[in-house]
């Protein structure tokens, strides 16, 4: 594919003799007729921009940008360090206004085997942008300041730091920055080592012509972008060539072109905050005060609305109810009441990316038999999790409008959970018990480092086969076996980091839940883990009653089933405090203590929420190295999944993958034994607390998502 790809390049080369006595497109650009502002993409190296210069946009926020570079004249025998290269990048927009990329500049995607070796090493980087989008919303000039390769890590090949102006003018577009380069660049000496310089028309919706000034040179190209009817919702397409230059910098003088693919992560949960308007008498607002609200219970002072109840919805028959819930494949399904007010319950193993989702259609269903206050338990492996009260008639009258209802009519009622299944009178038996019914979940196991002197991705997969039991409440047997399916040629190197998959049941466990406390949740593990390890493991988590604050402490003793190998006795000892903001989709969490290995350390991530998906900044330290990371944890599992009448086979509800590199010494050696955190895959967030989005603050925050559930049940 390489020498196809040069070939090609080498074809656009000719372009470049013909017009290397003159930068013509930027003269060009000048005197072109207007249009309409366009959209970005990235330039060559670590941030959105023209070509090989950075403007003032970044990457959407809940957005995630890949992109793929390939470039003429790439000397295949000398190191990457120097030189025409190829640039894999991945890009994120966590916040307004602040673009994170992940930059792994390569030569030999494949290298020979070994460390540094055959030339097939290469180059990891992280940039990141900040720009005023967010201070300047309506202006037609924004500024921005960025950084590439930052850290200690003292072999870096892309360092610099930059300021850009940008100027819009409908189709135009004008930047003008100064940045200071580093001599190591492998870009060259002077690249964005002073000022620099870009234009961009947009000549057609989808089409653009660039031309930049990167203070070696000039560069002139075009980008291509799909429509949009051509992808999925949120998704776009675009190709990016680079046909001339006439950089100072020895082999740079060339041709690029690039495939690059954006994806919107929050696009389905905007859609449903679009549909049920924030703004109307029903809706609440993302704020820390009103989150107190529900506590209070009579203190929210809006207007009372008309309840106008149907004839139809007049009755309530629980086996019915039930009977149309069983339907959605809702377990541990049973009816009964408290002091008067009817009282419904139920588990979720259906819908597995999100239980807002599952409450929604509950909600949906119940509200239709039921119009006046009524109890909704969520249970969990047969443990009651949180509690809602609602207004039936009122539910339904906010749905109908398309609106949030309002607070004083569905209220969260976590705390109270268990004391309201103490104090219910049944009027039915269990209907779909979970007990014993096997969950076979499959997935790819996966270990990999990317971007380091072994070269680009090196890797061990196996299919791992996953089943879990509900023995009883909070009792679970999880058994997982691992059947290898393919290694990188590095892996199979003894002294690797990656230790490839065996065949083997690396996982036989034993899990007791316990709720301690209203606030205070533990669980027990107990049997083989890590393949070779008989292991006691103890998570326990106590958390605020807003969800705003959230302490927890992972332990574990872990002794090696056969001595003679040499591996020696493990105890772990980590603590986690975890700070959500007000509008639930964002936090920050902070840890420290004793790895798996017997390191210790500790570190700090941010947490991102785009919907189902969850995007980590990562930054680690032990007594000897520092690691940075960028991850991305997300459900491999379809919306709804079926359950039988004997099993369940589904995907998983958290899969994790990303980046990472050292930050400090003079190489990125990556060890994955190194600052490893012994976290089970049955945990108390994803197993009980909906990937710990089952707090007070995150049911307000989006409570749309809930009311989108409730259309999958009741037709418009």
């Amino acid at each position: 594919m390489d020498e196809a790809l040069d070939d090609l390049l080498q074809a656009i080369g000719i372009i470049e003799v013909k017009f290397s006595k003159l930068p013509w497109l930027s003269l060009l650009v000048l005197y072109l007729p207007h249009l309409s502002a366009a959209e970005g993409g990235f330039a060559q190296t670590g941030f959105t921009g023209y070509l090989r210069t950075p403007d003032a946009q970044v990457v959407d926020t809940k957005s995630i940008q890949f992109g793929l570079a390939w470039e003429n004249h790439v000397n295949y025998n000398t190191d990457y360090r120097t030189g025409a290269h190829h640039t894999l990048m991945l890009g994120v927009g966590l916040l307004t206004g602040l673009e994170l990329v992940v930059q792994n500049t390569y030569k030999n995607f494949d290298g020979a085997p070994g460390y540094n070796a055959g030339h097939g090493a290469s180059d990891l980087s992280f940039s990141a942008k900040l720009n005023t989008a967010s201070l300047l919303p309506d202006s037609p000039v924004q500024f921005a300041l960025g950084v590439q390769d930052y850290g200690t890590h003292s072999a870096t090949y892309h360092n610099n730091y930059y300021a850009v102006s940008q100027l819009d003018l409908g189709d135009f577009d004008f930047s003008l920055g100064y940045g200071r380069g580093d001599a190591k660049n492998q870009m060259g000496v002077n690249y964005l080592n002073g000022l620099f310089a870009g234009v961009r028309w947009q000549a057609h919706p989808l089409f653009d012509v660039l031309t930049d000034y990167d203070h070696t040179g000039f560069n002139s190209g075009f980008r291509l972008r799909t429509p949009k009817s051509w992808l999925p919702d949120g998704w776009q397409l675009n190709t990016t060539l680079q046909a001339f230059s006439n950089s100072s910098t020895p082999d740079r003088d060339n041709a690029w072109l690039s495939v690059g693919l954006k994806i919107d992560l929050g696009h389905g949960v905007k859609k449903a905050f679009q549909t049920y308007a924030s703004s109307s008498p029903f809706g609440v607002t993302d704020t820390a005060a009103q989150q107190i609200l529900p506590i209070l219970g009579e203190s929210d002072a809006s207007p009372q609305i008309s309840i106008q109840v149907e004839a139809a919805y007049g009755r309530y028959d629980p086996f019915e109810l039930l009977s149309e819930l069983k339907a959605l494949g809702l377990e541990n399904l049973r009816a009964g009441e408290v002091n008067g007010i009817p009282l419904i319950t139920f588990e979720n193993n259906v819908y597995l990316r999100n239980e807002m989702t599952a409450l929604g259609a509950a909600l949906g269903i119940v509200s239709q038999h039921i119009d006046g206050w009524y109890y909704l338990v969520v249970q969990s492996k047969q443990i009651p999790i949180l509690a809602l009260k609602v207004h039936g008639a009122a539910l339904r009258q906010a749905h109908q409008h398309l609106r949030r209802p309002r607070i004083r009519h569905i209220q969260y009622l976590q705390a109270e959970a268990a004391d309201l299944m103490d104090d219910v009178i049944w009027r039915t038996e269990t209907v779909l018990s979970s007990r014993w019914i096997p969950r076979i979940n499959l997935s790819l196991a996966q270990r990999s480092t990317l971007g380091t002197e072994w070269g680009v991705l090196d890797y061990s997969t196996a299919l791992a086969t996953n089943a879990v039991f509900d023995l009883g409440p909070g009792t679970v047997l999880d058994i997982r076996h691992l059947y290898p399916l393919a290694n990188s040629d590095d892996a199979e190197v003894w002294w690797h980091p990656i230790t490839p998959y065996e065949n083997t049941f690396d996982r036989i466990l034993l899990h007791q839940a316990l709720p301690v406390d209203k606030n205070l949740f533990s669980q027990f593990s107990f049997g083989k883990v890590l393949d070779n390890y008989v292991a006691i493991i103890n998570e326990s988590s106590w958390q605020s009653e807003t969800g705003q604050h959230r302490f927890s402490l992972l332990s574990g003793f872990y002794d090696p089933l056969d001595p003679s190998t040499q591996r020696r006795n493990r105890r772990t000892a980590l603590g986690y405090y975890r700070y959500y903001f007000p509008d639930a989709k964002h936090g920050v969490e902070l840890f420290g203590g004793r790895y798996l290995n017997g390191d210790a350390g500790y570190g700090v991530r941010t947490l991102h929420w785009f919907g189902d998906t969850q995007v980590n900044l990562e930054l680690k330290s032990n007594e000897t190295r520092t690691e940075a990371g960028l991850y991305f944890s997300f459900p491999l599992t379809t919306k709804q999944v079926k359950r039988y009448d004997y099993f369940q086979l589904t995907g998983v509800d958290q899969w994790r993958w990303g980046y990472r590199t050292q930050i400090n010494g003079t190489q990125n050696l990556i060890r994955n034994a190194s600052m490893v955190e012994p976290r089970l895959q049955h945990n108390l967030s994803s197993a009980y607390f909906n990937r710990d989005r089952l707090s007070l603050q995150y049911f307000y925050a989006n409570l749309p998502i809930v009311m989108d559930g409730m259309r999958t049940v009741i037709s418009e």
